[in-house]
């Protein structure tokens, strides 16, 4: 009995196998008979079934490639944008917004006249009517960002000089307006801790901040940032273009080298210059038209630029310029541009018609203004207030 249940301890598993092996194979064998057309049916069904599957999960699999695909090369477009844009940004001199300047003890003045002094009393008003004017408070508005672009008389890096031309561009989201203010540069104002003189000594004293908080004190606006450029970039900018077309006067002929002649003709850089600064002739308002004149020619020569073309204007141009502008700032306004463009452009000049005189006041030729008026005046043009 232990003989047997020895046995059948070591031979019982490879017995049960065998005739498992065995009853399969039988059976197998048994139905292959009665099944073999349903195999061969089947076996054509089953096929056909698994092939139309595979068909399904293959158009899926295509689907979602191309997705992928078109994802995948819409982020590298805006990735190459977005590098490109960098890439622009970067020429500029990028500043801290708070970035301070030295401040000048002294400014030099070599545009002074042989006149003598207007009324002491007419002197007087105007300089209370500016005390009276700064003591109130600063005008701000979270739908209007102000940008003051300065350009400066300095020829060198080194050479501050004076703000020669002052634009504030003022973006008005509520009004959808972006409306460019002039500010002449003769205004007789209080340049803050300094003294009182024209506006574009603000800038030879302290730079831009300076400038900035004379304008925001004297105007009671609030400038969000600053860009500035110097007259040795403009000449570059016209000479890169191939010059301008301007239409010179008999009268403005004497004050451009090179020029011997009246009318419509090409001006390179230097000459472009000279006839945008000519002061002799005609009040500064008729100076700052000519600056005018050449912006737009410098416009729209660009306008028809190739994107090469342009691409070098811009490597030239760019690294002139210094802002406290952020690259995120920039970068937002251009996010915007295609919405920013289609504002209502509206130009504006400061002080206004019939808000001004002339005064000599230390041998200076400048414009006393009504800066009450003149508050207004911006108040309803950049704020759409009336106060």
């Amino acid at each position: 009995m232990d003989k047997e249940k020895e046995v059948f301890v070591q031979g019982a598993e490879p017995q049960p196998v065998r005739k498992a092996v065995e009853d399969s194979s039988s059976e197998h064998h048994h139905h292959h008979h009665h099944s073999e057309h349903h195999h061969h049916s089947g076996q054509h069904h089953s096929h056909h079934g698994k092939k139309k599957k595979k068909k399904k999960m293959s158009a899926a699999k295509k689907s979602l490639i191309l997705i992928l695909i078109v994802i995948f090369l819409a982020l590298v477009a805006i990735g190459i944008v977005l590098l490109i844009i960098h890439h622009y940004i970067s020429l500029m001199n990028i500043v801290p917004v708070n970035k301070q300047y030295e401040i000048y003890d002294t400014v030099t003045d070599d545009d002074l006249t042989n006149q003598p002094d207007s009324p002491k009393d007419k002197i007087d008003d105007l300089e209370k009517n500016n005390r009276d004017a700064m003591e109130n408070g600063i005008m701000k508005d979270k739908d209007v960002l102000n940008v003051l672009l300065i350009g400066t008389d300095g020829r060198t890096e080194d050479e501050r000089g004076r703000s020669d031309s002052m634009i504030l561009f003022s973006i008005n989201k509520k009004t959808e307006k972006i409306i460019m203010t002039s500010f002449m540069r003769d205004i007789y104002l209080e340049i803050p801790n300094i003294e009182s003189t024209r506006l574009n000594h603000a800038y030879a004293y302290g730079g831009p901040p300076l400038l900035v908080k004379t304008i925001e004190q004297n105007f009671r606006i609030k400038i969000d940032r600053w860009a500035q450029i110097n007259f040795t970039s403009f000449e570059r900018t016209i000479d890169k273009i191939g010059g301008v077309e301007i239409d010179v006067m008999p009268d403005e002929v004497p004050y451009i080298s090179g020029v011997d002649h009246s009318g419509k003709q090409l001006l390179n850089g230097k000459q472009a210059l000279a006839y945008s600064r000519i002061r002799v002739i005609g009040t500064d308002f008729k100076r700052t038209q000519r600056q005018r004149n050449v912006l737009e020619k410098i416009v729209q020569k660009a306008k028809g630029m190739s994107l090469s073309e342009l691409d070098d204007l811009m490597e030239a141009v760019l690294p002139e310029v210094t802002t406290n502008m952020q690259e995120s700032e920039i970068l937002d306004l251009l996010w915007d541009s295609r919405e920013l463009l289609s504002y209502e452009r509206v130009q504006c000049r400061v002080p206004k018609n019939d808000s001004w005189e002339y005064l000599t006041i230390r041998q200076m030729s400048v414009l006393g203004i009504d800066f009450d008026d003149n508050i207004k005046y911006l108040w309803q043009n950049i704020y759409n207030r009336i106060e």
